[in-house]
């Protein structure tokens, strides 16, 4: 996981772009500090995966930190969590159709 610590919102300025894939290296997430979250992939079902499980983790672990003190793990719970996490893109093949079947059951018109 990647971590940007560039105070623009948007990367129109051509520095602030050379920093962004700098900071993410050959990564697929990144952390944009005090203003969001980035994903790549090798397709959009799988930079919608890591967007998803990042978005997620992040609320997670927003919501722990309002209730005190937050403790980090051992290590090996840190090192198998990273293990898994190389895997999630491997997801995007099960999900999206899943994902795409249940947008048009609930909007069908909408790749019209």
């Amino acid at each position: 996981m990647g971590v940007h610590d560039g105070p623009e919102y948007a990367a129109l300025n051509l520095d602030e772009r050379e920093r962004l894939i700098r900071d993410l290296g050959n990564k697929s997430m990144m952390i944009l500090r005090n203003h969001g979250i980035l994903t790549v992939g090798r397709d959009v079902p799988e930079t919608f995966t890591y967007l998803y499980f990042l978005m997620k983790a992040c609320e997670i672990q927003v919501k722990a930190q309002s209730c005190g003190p937050v403790y980090m793990p051992a290590q090996q719970a840190i090192d198998t969590t990273a293990d898994q996490s190389g895997s999630l893109g491997k997801a995007a093949k099960l999900t999206w159709p899943a994902l795409l079947r249940l947008l048009d059951a609930r909007s069908p018109g909408y790749n019209v």
